[in-house]
């Protein structure tokens, strides 16, 4: 059957397009019958059965069979009239009994389901594509049984790990106002369960399935129309969020579902499922109307409850950018004398030009540490600036020294005593910032000599 199909293939192609000058078909009658028939018996013929593992699948059960499933899918997009196809079909029907139980493995006949093909970009035969948790990702492995069923064991060893399906978020007490709150401003649903004593559990536990089917069935595509979060009371550190929403285990041992509703504003109510049911069906079906009635705004006012206070995250510290300069005739005010940002100017006084020496590490280091702080850290090669150096009452061959200036109406200075290291400059850093350093006042404006006029007191 195979070569037949496969030879009518050709033979179709071969002679399409061709016509005689009047338009007609120059195809004999009697063949181009014989070919429809045999062509209407490749194409029309699926290639599984129900007496196959592999499951039939079209757009009256694709949804709820594949897309609303919590299930691992693969699936092979075939045409039937296709050689590939025909040839992979055994390996497919070994691996569909290799994986049963394990794993779903399905076919579409694009022939019948041609809106199903064009959804998922069909454009060769046979396609493969892998569907879980929400996903629809290519099948790239090989094509025999022993393949198949290698990739699809290692993906559901992959899902069994200690992680839950990306829909849902595994919620701690301290995340509760981000996820709540700030993360979106979609309805949350919340699944809160106990199912041991909290000294027997040691990690964790994953949602139940049926949550995760609940949360595929409130994503089309790529977009949510909520946001998922589970959380296990029983762990250790885990029973906060259950005492915040006053739940009794006693009362439902199965957990408690709940749905919120809330705003960028810390505000919000919640409506609850207190008893869920013990099949995981009725619980899908009653969970489903519940989050329906939040999404169309339909529930009672009497249904709602207040959010309880949860704390909010920790803002962090805006970092400043750091302060270290070398000093000009173009930004001493800028950077140092006037500097409406940082009022008090740190002056490293060098016999180096540019940054190249040696102690320049240690002030970059202090410019880091004290960032936050009004304090600008800057450098002068005090060699090429005697008149600048002299303005604080030294020379420049005992270099390097420290001076700090106080910028303001009435300039201040203080001159560090000690070597250009570290800790003896944080501990004259912090003496200002305490109080405790003595300032003398700045009698003549210091001022830096421009390169230009520097090299013309050399020529002279």
């Amino acid at each position: 059957r195979i070569l037949l199909c496969e030879t009518l293939n050709v033979l179709a192609n071969t002679l399409k397009g061709a016509t005689l000058q009047e338009g007609t078909s120059i195809m004999h009658p009697a063949l181009k019958a014989l070919a429809a028939v045999l062509f209407f018996s490749c194409a029309t013929n699926a290639m599984y059965s129900e007496a196959d593992d592999v499951v039939e699948l079209t757009s009256a059960n694709f949804k709820t069979s594949v897309t609303d499933s919590s299930d691992f899918w693969i699936v092979e997009f075939y045409a039937p009239w296709c050689g590939h196809c025909q040839k992979i079909a055994p390996e497919w029907q070994k691996a569909a009994t290799k994986l049963k139980g394990k794993a779903k493995v399905g076919a579409v006949n694009c022939d019948d389901e041609k809106e199903l093909a064009k959804k998922y970009g069909i454009t060769g035969f046979p396609t493969i594509k892998v569907f879980t948790d929400g996903e629809v990702k290519p099948y790239e492995e090989g094509r025999d049984a022993d393949a198949i069923t290698t990739f699809v064991t290692k993906q559901l060893e992959k899902e069994t790990e200690p992680a839950m399906s990306k829909l849902i978020v595994p919620l701690k007490y301290l995340e509760a106002y981000s996820f709540l709150y700030l993360v979106d401003q979609l309805p949350k649903v919340i699944l809160i369960t106990k199912e041991v004593p909290s000294d027997v559990v040691l990690v964790a536990r994953n949602a139940p399935s049926w949550f995760s089917t609940l949360a595929v069935k409130f994503k089309d595509g790529k977009t949510k129309k909520a946001s998922f979060a589970f959380v296990d009371a029983g762990a250790p550190g885990h029973s906060l969020i259950a005492d915040r929403f006053q739940i009794d285990f006693d009362k439902s041992p199965r957990g408690v579902l709940l749905v919120c509703k809330t705003s960028q504003n810390g505000k919000g109510w919640f409506a609850s499922l207190a008893e869920i049911p013990e099949k995981g069906s009725a619980t899908l079906k009653a969970a489903q109307e519940l989050i329906n009635t939040i999404l169309d705004d339909s529930i009672a006012e009497g249904d709602r409850q207040m959010l309880p206070a949860f704390p909010e995250p920790d803002k962090p510290r805006k970092v400043a950018d750091t302060a270290y300069y070398h000093l000009t005739e173009e930004n001493l005010d800028s950077a140092c004398l006037a500097n409406r940002k940082k009022s008090i100017c740190i002056i490293a006084m060098v016999s180096a030009a540019d940054d190249e020496y040696k102690e320049s590490e240690v002030m970059i280091e202090l410019s880091k540490k004290y960032r936050n702080d009004p304090i600008a850290f800057t450098f002068v090669n005090a060699r090429d600036q005697a008149e600048f150096v002299g303005a604080f009452g030294l020379t420049w061959d005992g270099t390097p020294r420290v001076v700090a200036v106080k910028s303001g109406k009435k300039k201040r200075f203080s001159v560090m005593e000690g070597a250009l290291e570290q800790q003896p400059m944080m501990k004259f850093v912090d003496s200002i910032l305490g109080g405790d350093a003595v300032f003398k006042p700045l009698k003549t404006a210091p001022e830096i000599t421009p390169a230009y006029l520097q090299n013309m007191k050399e020529e002279f």
